[in-house]
């Protein structure tokens, strides 16, 4: 039998929205660029098996400890966002950034929007809550075909898009106001209910849009297992070939 077929993307009628919109913003993880793993969570996976991560003299598995790190560097960081030498710092071998650059790829969907959007002359910004400095971001962007006039993260600033802080920002320094703005993204709470209690318009961009496998609903999520990584990326491999159909 086929593959679920995904929801039709409405590039269209964003197209129009635009057309009044100042500045069109975007989220960059799981909406711009995608990952060859099930769950973004899962690259740790992989880094695990190139990477020898010791913390005090002790071998520990790098996924695990990664994800710890994190978890400890947030508690301690104003606005609840850190940066990515902070999660580091409690590892003797640190990550090199281009074990993340092989997982990711472009959107396709999501970038031929940006491409006719940017044709049109609209300012592109990009948003996001992560770890990784500006310039790093706008690298993983240019590599993967998305040329931005700005970006603002989360760590930089120390406000973030969960609890609509770093909207306000954008806002101020953009000089706009919400209705100038329409945003995409992927995470309900961040993407949509933070951007539209500021009046921004927004465009939901979730899973339902991309290429569905039976994969993605058979499969549950696995503790840290050996087969874990290989079903994972078979998972991600897949849906980043049907999207390139």
């Amino acid at each position: 039998p086929p593959h679920p077929k995904p929801l039709p993307f409405d590039r269209a009628k964003y197209l129009t929205t635009a057309k009044r919109r100042k500045i069109i913003s975007f989220d960059i993880f799981d909406t711009c660029l995608l990952r060859t793993t099930q769950r973004p969570t899962d690259v740790f996976l992989i880094v695990e098996s190139l990477v020898d991560i010791r913390v005090q003299g002790e071998a520990i598995p790098f996924a695990r400890a990664r994800e710890l790190a994190e978890k400890n560097a947030r508690k301690n960081a104003i606005g609840g966002e850190v940066t990515f030498d902070a999660i580091y710092q409690a590892f003797e071998t640190l990550l090199p950034i281009s074990h993340e650059e092989v997982v990711l790829y472009p959107n396709k969907i999501i970038q031929e929007l940006y491409k006719e959007l940017k044709q049109a002359g609209k300012r592109i910004i990009f948003i996001s809550d992560m770890y990784f400095p500006k310039e790093i971001l706008n690298d993983l962007l240019l590599k993967n075909g998305f040329e931005a006039d700005e970006i603002y993260v989360s760590c930089e600033y120390q406000k973030n898009k969960h609890d609509g802080e770093l909207y306000d920002l954008v806002l101020s320094k953009e000089a706009v106001i919400g209705p100038d703005i329409l945003h995409f993204g992927d995470n309900y709470r961040s993407d949509i209910e933070q951007a539209q209690q500021r009046g921004l318009k927004i465009g939901h961009f979730h899973n339902a849009y991309l290429p569905q496998s039976y994969f993605n609903n058979c499969l549950r999520a696995q503790k840290y297992t050996a087969n874990r990584d290989i079903t994972s990326c078979a998972v991600g491999l897949a849906q980043k070939n049907r999207l390139s159909q």
